[in-house]
């Protein structure tokens, strides 16, 4: 038995019918989508994203949650990192504060860079460990910068000594107990 892949597609939601249908991918930079409207209201759909998966029809409270996230502007996607989308009324509203003020980040504290007898890289940060990849603000010429915390080379092999990769301008920044950081809060 064989499948056939199907071609990348959007959801597009009507939420007066509570209804969704498929259609061809869009390009979110873009900025005039084509519109599409309910074939059973003739109301004007909205568009969901890739990973939006609609509710029962019956159940009012994740319609209502839908629509809360959809009409602030914001979208169901999949990417490697994905967002947690509240799932009640009562998350919602906080929910949204935080999309709006984006992450927190705590005091600047101490980094303490080490190897493992293994040979493998540990960053702390206070009581914490960093991972590969975590989101990390660094001061760098006299300014907070936000990147990516590197300790694995392509080849997932343990780094000689960690950096960090400037998200705006992909510099890649050594990193030492000298260094000024931040991380976010978990």
């Amino acid at each position: 038995m064989t499948t056939k892949k199907l071609a990348a597609h959007d959801r597009w939601v009507c939420l007066g019918c509570r209804w969704s249908a498929k259609f061809p991918l869009v390009d979110a930079r873009v900025p005039d989508r084509p519109k599409y409207d309910c074939p059973k209201c003739n109301k004007h759909m909205l568009w969901a994203g890739t990973a939006f998966r609609p509710p029962r029809q019956e159940d009012d409270e994740a319609w209502q949650v839908a629509e809360r996230i959809l009409r602030a502007g914001y979208r169901f996607r999949t990417t490697s990192r994905r967002q947690r989308f509240p799932k009640t009324l009562n998350e919602v509203d906080q929910w949204l504060e935080s999309q709006r003020t984006g992450p927190a980040w705590l005091a600047e504290r101490k980094l303490s860079v080490e190897k493992t007898p293994g040979g493998k890289l540990k960053v702390r940060s206070g009581k914490r460990t960093l991972v590969d990849d975590e989101p990390i603000l660094i001061l760098h010429d006299g300014t907070w910068i936000e990147g990516r915390m590197k300790l694995h080379g392509d080849g997932r092999k343990p780094l000689a000594s960690p950096f960090v990769t400037l998200s705006s301008t992909r510099r890649n920044v050594p990193l030492t107990v000298r260094t000024r950081a931040r991380i976010q809060s978990r």
